[in-house]
């Protein structure tokens, strides 16, 4: 039957539950972390928002200045042009006479007149109202004078003058205009760099606070309900999370804690009494043999050193070799008559084994032996070694096993709950009643004879082949050249090593005449390259009219010809394109000289010219009255 405590325990879990499904959306954790990188969003928006206004203002100090203030200052410029072109053609056509002037006049009056319109549209009223009655008087003199009416000559002068300096004068104040708004559009550049900084920076600084802030609170408060969640699936329901009030995860943890308190409790119920006993099958066992009052034996069947299995292979092999004892301990059981015997896996490394009185010694003989045999084939031998360390280097055994025994006869307990306390005194101790068993480096001797087999197989292996490899094929000798070839070798690099030497000595003359002795005799490869290359350099000659003489370029051609794979003949390659170059240059050179004297022919006839027009001008302006 359950236990009533059992039962509310359970009841009380799911209750805690299900307030634990009902708490803080998880949207709640998401808007904490969120926080900071929201307040950096905010504020690169608003960095951005800030930079695209004053991007706006400055595009628009752009448009202005190009559609205004610059067509303004070009058409001031213009005026001024045109006016003086204007004078100019009014004074010869008074000296002159000549009506061809008559239409100079009217030509760049159209022009100042189109540039005037260009002002008006882009300049203020009152200066140009002003610089258009002074150009207006200044038509009304010319065109006196251009109609051959009488004029006075100075008034024109005086209404040109006026003119030129209404002009002046707005262009002064367009100018100013125009530094004036390139330096308020310099001091807004620079705002708006100094602002769009700010913003930005304050909102990675403020996410640089806040988002790793509470991340690392998030972090801090998860591994600590992590590591009390781990405890208490190891068994361990003492060890609290103690996350700090008004954190993110509180309800949770209080949660846990609840349930940990519960299932502390529940574990009390369980495993108090009866720590051996806590299966519900071998506890009904035990009450069912308690109350019939038949004699049995109870084998605790104990794995020692399950830890070790698991540090070292892994819990897939601690896995396993659980599953191989609990079958050999069920086909042992079946072996000694008792079917029903084997009650069950009552802990992480515990089975529990119900058998006659009679049968045990045979029972823990078969359990014995088959888990010697059948254990090597889960396990490696010698997977851990033994932490004492006087002996480090003593095998340890791993994957033991102890059998704790209790002979239960008629009558002679009460209950389940006595039986249970009798096989706790078993725990941890030796009897005359328990058997153990293990595999060690030491029950499998044979591992070092195999050792040693396999090593001095691969040494024979090893050496067999390096007896059966067969020999590197050696290269195959060239035939030795004749002795005359030799000789006439060795005389043309005797001849050669004394250029080198001339050359060494700055006796270029001696230098030439070996090497044109080497070149004009029979081709030796290595030698006569070489005394090609030399000689050409020799033979240069280089000067202004020609970067090389022709008999050097022939003896860089013969080198490239006859010996082509020589190495001189690499270094021959690009001096010859570089003497091409060189020729190339030169013509130019030559063409540009020429050129270059007909340019200066052009301009002493262009200045004479102009000589002539300045005499001209100055004679038109003396006879202007």
């Amino acid at each position: 039957m359950v236990d009533p405590a059992e039962k509310e325990v359970v009841h009380t879990l799911l209750n805690a539950y299900r307030r634990s499904s009902k708490r803080k959306s998880p949207f709640f954790l998401i808007a904490r972390i969120g926080s900071g990188y929201a307040a950096m969003a905010a504020f690169t928006i608003l960095a951005l928002f800030f930079s695209a206004l004053n991007l706006s203002a400055i595009y628009k100090t752009a448009r202005e200045i190009t559609y205004a203030d610059l067509p303004a200052i070009s058409a001031l410029i213009k005026l001024r042009a045109s006016l003086q072109a204007q004078e100019r053609y009014a004074g010869k056509y008074a000296i002159l006479k000549d009506p061809a002037f008559i239409d100079l006049f009217h030509t760049r009056e159209r022009e100042f007149a189109a540039n005037l319109r260009i002002l008006e549209q882009t300049g203020q009223v009152d200066d140009l109202a002003q610089l258009t009655r002074n150009y207006q008087t200044y038509q009304q003199a010319a065109q006196r004078l251009l109609g051959d009416h009488p004029a006075d000559p100075a008034l024109r002068r005086a209404s040109a003058t006026q003119l030129f300096d209404s002009i002046n004068s707005v262009y002064v104040k367009r100018q100013a205009n125009l530094h004036d708004v390139i330096e308020h559009a310099e001091l807004q550049r620079k705002s708006a760099i100094r602002w769009t900084i700010i913003i930005a920076c304050s909102g990675f600084l403020l996410t640089a606070w806040i988002a790793p802030w509470v991340t690392n609170r998030i972090f801090r408060a998860t591994r600590k309900l992590q590591m009390a969640t781990h405890r208490a699936l190891t068994g361990d329901f003492s060890f609290p999370p103690q996350i700090q009030a008004n954190d993110e995860i509180l309800d949770l943890a209080d949660d846990v804690t609840t349930m940990t308190k519960k299932l502390a409790e529940l574990e009390d119920l369980n495993f108090g009494p009866k720590q051996h006993a806590g299966d519900l099958t071998i506890e009904m066992f035990i009450e069912e043999q308690v109350q019939r009052g038949t004699g049995c034996a109870l084998c605790d069947v104990r794995m020692n050193a399950l830890d070790v299995v698991v540090a070292q292979h892994g819990f897939r092999k601690a896995a396993d070799l659980l599953h191989l004892t609990g079958n050999l301990l069920r086909r042992a059981a079946i072996e000694h008559g008792c079917a029903d015997g084997f009650l069950g896996h009552v802990g992480g490394d515990s089975f529990m084994v119900a058998v006659p009185p009679d049968r045990v010694e045979g029972f823990s003989k078969r359990v014995i032996d088959s888990f010697e045999r059948e254990v090597p084939a889960v396990l490696n031998p010698g997977a851990a070694e033994d932490a004492d360390p006087l002996s480090p280097h003593r095998p340890a055994s791993i994957a033991t096993v102890t059998i704790s025994t209790i002979l239960c006869g008629a009558g002679q307990a009460p209950a389940a709950a006595e039986i249970a306390k009798a096989m706790d005194s078993f725990k941890g101790k030796r009897s005359g009643n328990s058997f153990r068993s293990g595999w060690n480096m030491a029950s499998f001797p044979f591992v070092a004879v195999v050792l040693a087999a396999s090593l001095l197989s691969g040494c024979a292996t090893f050496q067999s082949q390096e007896v059966g490899q067969p020999a590197t094929p050696q290269p195959k000798k060239r035939p030795q050249p004749s002795t005359e070839a030799w000789s006439w070798r060795k005389m043309m690099g005797r001849q050669l090593d004394q250029a080198v030497r001339a050359i060494q000595r700055r006796d270029a003359q001696g230098a030439a005449g070996r090497l044109r002795a080497i070149v004009n005799q029979r081709d030796v490869p290595g030698v006569t390259d070489e005394a090609l290359f030399r000689l050409a350099l020799l033979s240069m000659n280089p000067s202004m009219e020609r970067p090389g003489s022709e008999r050097g370029i022939q003896l860089l051609k013969r080198l490239k010809r006859d010996f082509p794979k020589s190495s001189w003949s690499v270094q021959a390659e690009p001096l010859l394109e570089l003497i091409d170059v060189a020729e190339n240059l030169k013509a130019q050179s030559r063409s540009l000289s020429n050129a270059n004297q007909s340019l200066e022919t052009e301009n002493r006839d262009l200045a004479t010219k102009l000589k002539q027009l300045k005499r001209l001008d100055l004679e038109l302006e003396q006879r202007t009255p």
